[in-house]
């Protein structure tokens, strides 16, 4: 892992470097202590994480993940401050910021995020390149000649929800919007409802179940085997990346937060199976 540090006190960008070589983290490319010579500097390096203080001299850290952000949207940033105002640190968060952790640098502290970052970057770049396998064999997949409703059938039982009660509402609106032009994105989940169901809000809570079951499905797979096909396969596609990273680490005890699906996302890709 590639690591840029940016902080405009020296002794952070020392102690720093030294819990990253010392824990065997990663490889700290550069450091800076100049923010505005930083949005110049971080274009020639092939990074996977900057580590950047939120207030600095002539910059602030937010205008400044905002700048990577704009550019190498890929890059994960770890943000440190002094300050711990909520509002300050929820809109780092908005503008990118994966974590934030306050000074003074705690070492264990540090050393857990940063190996948590590692990890969810490895695991990142192994979806990248296999996602791009799937979709270069795509045209030769065993199920290209089935029909869509068998190709669906596939999916759900594949995330082990063919037998929940949602699974044939999931297939009626997958269906629906399969064979009319209406759009997922420029409608709202009721009126995607309304347009096949005469019971749109129980309509709305089976499916919603039925994606639940198989979004723990999936992350219960990859707790055990985060290479399996079916892990693979799904879990950049019919989800979030980032909420089933969430859950994982939650289902870890990691983290309080877990992930959450997105029904839209979930049709959406179901309509092109």
């Amino acid at each position: 892992m590639k690591i840029y540090i940016l902080d405009d006190d020296k002794t952070v960008i020392k102690q720093l470097s030294q819990i990253i070589e010392q824990e065997n983290l990663g490889n700290v490319v550069t450091t800076s202590q100049n923010p505005l010579k930083s949005i110049e500097e971080y274009d020639f390096f092939d990074l996977d994480l900057i580590v950047i203080d939120l207030l600095m001299e002539g910059l602030d850290g937010i205008a400044m993940v905002r700048e990577i952000k704009a550019k190498e949207a890929q890059i994960e940033i770890l943000m440190i401050s002094q300050v711990s105002n909520k509002e300050m640190i929820a809109k780092a968060y908005e503008a990118g910021v994966r974590y934030f952790i306050t000074k003074p640098i705690n070492r264990i502290e540090v050393a857990a995020i940063i190996r948590t970052m590692g990890e969810f970057i490895e695991l990142k770049n192994k979806f990248k390149v296999l996602s791009e396998v799937f979709q270069g064999v795509a045209g030769d997949h065993p199920t290209s000649h089935l029909s869509f409703e068998e190709r669906a059938v596939r999916v759900l039982k594949d995330l082990g929800i063919w037998g929940e009660k949602g699974a044939q509402e999931i297939l009626v609106l997958a269906g629906f919007l399969k064979n009319h032009p209406m759009s997922v994105h420029e409608h709202s989940l009721r009126e995607l409802m309304e347009a096949v169901s005469n019971d749109p809000v129980n309509f709305e809570q089976r499916i919603r179940r039925a994606i639940t079951r198989g979004f723990s499905n999936l992350v219960a797979i990859g707790l055990e085997d985060n290479l399996n096909t079916t892990f693979l396969e799904y879990a950049n596609s019919f989800f979030d990346f980032e909420s089933i990273q969430k859950e994982m680490q939650s289902k870890r005890g990691g983290s309080s937060r877990g992930g959450k699906i997105n029904i839209k996302k979930f049709i959406e890709n179901l309509i092109i199976v």
